[in-house]
Formats: C-alpha cells, sequence, structure tokens
C-alpha cells in the first residue's frame, strides 16, 4: 500500500547502516463519500420530491505514525502543506481513493509518544478537491443587435411622431380653412344684408321721394285748381260789374216817348236797389271765395236770370 500527498510518502521505511533513519506508517484510514440529496416537501401530502445536487466532495481521514531521526522534519513538510491551504496532488493505490488526484488538509494534529524519543503520532483529514467548470464561452454579445432593434424602434417611434405632427397640422390646416370659409360666408352674408338693407334703404328714400313728389304735385294741383278758381271768380265778378256797368247806358240809349221815359226811372230804382243788394252779396261772395266751385257757378246763374228779368222793364 502506498500514499503520498504532495511527493510526501506517508508510507515507508528508510534506514542506513542497519539502523532505521525514517519510518512512516498509516493506520485507522476511513473513506467518506456522499451525495447532496435535497427533499422537496409538498404541503398537505406525505413524502416529498428528492432532487440530486451532485455528489459531496471525499473525505479521507487516517493516523499516522512518524519515527526516526528525520521525523521532525516530516512534520515539519506536513505543516507547511496544511497551512498553505492549496490543492496538492495526492495518489493512491487504494481502490476507494483510486480517482482522487488532489486534496486540501483540513485538519492535522500531531502527537508526542511520550518515553519513546523521535516517536511521533498524527491524525489528518483529507477532502478531495474538485476544480471549477471552466467557464463555458461567453454567449455571442447581443450589444450590437439590441442597439440595432433600439434604434429601429426609436426611427419607428419618430416616424410615428413625425406622422401624428403632420396629420394633426394638416388636421390644423383643414380647420383653419373651415374657419376661413366660414368667416368668409359670415361676410359675405352680412355684406349681403348690408346691401338688402341699402337696397332696402334706397327703395324707402325713393319711395319717400316719390311720395314727396306726389304730395306736392297734389299741393301744386290744388294750389293751381284754387288759382284757377279763384282767377274764374274775379273774371266772373268783372264780367258781372262791366253788365252792371252797362245796363243804365242802355236805358238811355233806347228811343221811347216821354212815357217810355219814365219807365226808366223805375226801372233805375229797381237797378240801384238790385244794386244795392248785389253789392250786399258781394262781400258774401268774396268771403266765400275759397268754396265750392259749383257755389260759385250757382251765384252767377242766379245773377244772370236777374239781367234777364231786368231787361224787359228797361224795353
Amino acid at each position: 500500500m502506498s500514499i503520498e500527498l504532495d511527493k510526501i510518502k506517508l508510507i515507508r521505511h528508510d534506514r542506513e547502516d542497519g539502523k532505521t533513519k525514517v519510518l512512516n506508517s498509516v493506520f485507522n484510514l476511513n473513506v467518506s463519500e456522499k451525495r447532496e440529496i435535497v427533499e422537496h416537501r409538498i404541503p398537505g401530502m406525505e413524502g416529498g420530491v428528492l432532487q440530486d445536487m451532485g455528489r459531496s466532495p471525499v473525505r479521507i481521514d487516517f493516523d499516522g505514525l512518524v519515527y526516526g531521526k528525520d521525523a521532525k522534519e516530516v512534520l515539519k513538510e506536513l505543516r507547511a502543506r496544511f497551512k498553505a491551504g492549496k490543492p496538492m496532488p495526492f495518489t493512491s493505490d487504494l481502490t476507494a481513493v483510486t480517482d482522487i488526484t488532489q486534496v486540501i488538509i483540513e485538519d492535522l494534529d500531531i502527537f508526542d509518544v511520550s518515553g519513546s524519543p523521535q516517536n511521533y503520532k498524527y491524525r489528518i483529514k483529507l477532502r478531495e478537491y474538485i476544480p471549477p467548470k471552466k467557464k463555458d464561452d461567453p454567449a455571442p454579445s447581443q450589444d450590437a443587435d439590441a442597439k440595432k432593434s433600439v434604434d429601429q424602434k426609436a426611427d419607428d417611434a419618430k416616424n410615428d411622431v413625425d406622422a401624428g405632427d403632420s396629420e394633426a397640422q394638416q388636421q390644423t390646416g383643414d380647420d383653419q380653412q373651415d374657419t376661413s370659409d366660414t368667416q368668409s360666408q359670415d361676410q359675405q352674408q352680412d355684406d349681403q344684408q348690408q346691401d338688402d338693407q341699402q337696397d332696402t334703404s334706397d327703395t324707402q328714400s325713393q319711395d319717400q321721394q316719390q311720395d314727396d313728389q306726389q304730395d306736392t304735385s297734389d299741393t301744386q294741383s290744388r294750389d293751381q285748381q284754387q288759382d284757377d278758381q279763384q282767377d274764374t271768380s274775379d273774371t266772373q265778378s268783372q264780367d258781372q260789374q262791366e253788365d252792371k256797368a252797362d245796363t243804365p247806358q242802355k236805358g238811355d240809349d233806347s228811343p221811347t216817348s216821354g212815357t217810355d221815359n219814365q219807365i226808366p226811372d223805375v226801372d233805375d230804382s229797381l237797378t240801384q236797389d238790385d244794386q244795392q243788394e248785389d253789392k250786399a252779396d258781394t262781400p258774401q261772395k268774396g268771403d266765400d271765395q275759397q268754396g265750392d266751385a259749383f257755389d260759385t257757378s250757382t251765384v252767377n246763374h242766379e245773377e244772370e236770370e236777374e239781367e234777364e228779368e231786368e231787361q224787359p222793364v228797361q224795353r
């Protein structure tokens, strides 16, 4: 059997001149192996799910004996390996530990055997060192793809925003155009109303002018009729006066006898009475000149009848 720990042979026997120089032996060897089993309990159910987390590092512990004048040198080497705390090579022909290649000294106890010089005992515990697996090759970097994707999304978002802004501007332009059209229509309606009001005002003004002209024409016509009536009345009055002035001359010129000459006196008296009556009636005629033309013609007709009655008397 052989056990070697970092080139330190733990089982050996060296002689020099027939005397033992160093003697190393191992006894009470123990190898412990264990798997890490984790049980996952399910609430409300018996038992659970067992999960194998892999085997634990193998533990090797044994007792050793060092004897001889070089015994202290062997113990110093073991202590130096323990203090280093680094993995070290391990080889053994024991069947249980043949596949273990590296170990770490976990525990080391050294005993001095009394009454026997250069005789030492030790107890050592070794634990298998399993180096960590090499890191897998890193996954291919996705920074470029991520940047490209982010840039693409940013461009899409920007395009959407630009499109939204364009639509908003177009909508704003349409709204402004609608507002402008509405204002234009309102302005046209206002202008049309103003034109209608102006036309109505002009029509009313023309109607007013026509009414004024008609009133003026009617007034002028009435004034003209009154003037004509006044002239007619004046003319008739003058004719009547001339007729009255001519009546005595006719009596003087008539070829009658003495008897006939007396008749004109009576006629003259009658004529004078009639003239007085006519004169008495004359102011009334002057006051009634504003009256109707029918009354004037009636008076003239009566005067003509009186003159006709007076003429036979003169004869």
